[in-house]
């Protein structure tokens, strides 16, 4: 009696054991998940899901999406907080990034050129944006309905903000336009109910109707 009882113990604990094995094996699997996306996957992507980092490395252009459901990152949209855009990065995709409800910090690289259409729609989270000097184009509705935005500090490049831009910023206070800037959309920053204070540079051509 003693002997089966032991065998049945003993196979009892090794099933346990086994068990316990399979899932951390699962869990370290999925603290990293990684794939390429764009012309030719010229470009990596990588979410951190332990730490909420989703990292975008690569050259050339990024891919345009049709929703944010569709990006290769979707499954992670609740996860991620922070992300890192690496250099080499010419362009941000439409809807890339919209409606990351919890992403909170963004670098983006020296060699940025555009920024798609709604690719950062409804970011709620986002409360500081730093655009670099290489930036020239800022599509419709890039950034509008990110609520808690209230730094926005802007390249020396940047020629076109399209319309709807930052519509809904409703925290943001202070914007300085650099004089590069050619073209302000339609409604680009309507709807900024904290906004106090906007230099505008001395290149500016056309401003859309109620742009501010």
């Amino acid at each position: 009696m003693r002997t089966r009882l032991s065998v049945k113990l003993i196979i009892a604990l090794l099933a346990v054991a086994i068990a316990f094995s399979a899932i951390f094996a699962l869990e370290l699997g999925a603290e990293t998940v990684q794939g390429t996306f764009g012309e030719g996957d010229n470009l990596k992507w990588s979410v951190d899901t332990s730490a909420g980092v989703l990292s975008i490395s690569g050259e050339g252009d990024m891919s345009d999406f049709s929703s944010p459901e569709l990006t290769p990152w979707a499954e992670f949209a609740d996860l991620i907080v922070i992300l890192n855009i690496g250099e080499g990065v010419l362009s941000v995709g439409k809807y890339a990034f919209a409606e990351l409800d919890r992403l909170g910090a963004v670098s983006l690289p020296s060699t940025l050129v555009s920024i798609g259409e709604r690719a950062f729609y409804s970011c709620d989270s986002l409360r500081s944006l730093t655009l670099p000097d290489s930036l020239v184009l800022i599509g419709d509705f890039a950034f509008c309905g990110c609520v808690d935005l209230r730094v926005l500090k802007v390249g020396d490049s940047l020629k076109d903000i399209g319309a709807s831009a930052f519509r809904g910023c409703y925290s943001l206070g202070v914007v300085d336009l650099p004089d590069s800037l050619k073209d302000i959309g339609d409604n680009a920053f309507s709807g900024c109910q904290s906004l106090r204070q906007v230099t505008i540079g001395s290149g500016l051509a056309l401003v859309g109707e109620e742009s501010f």
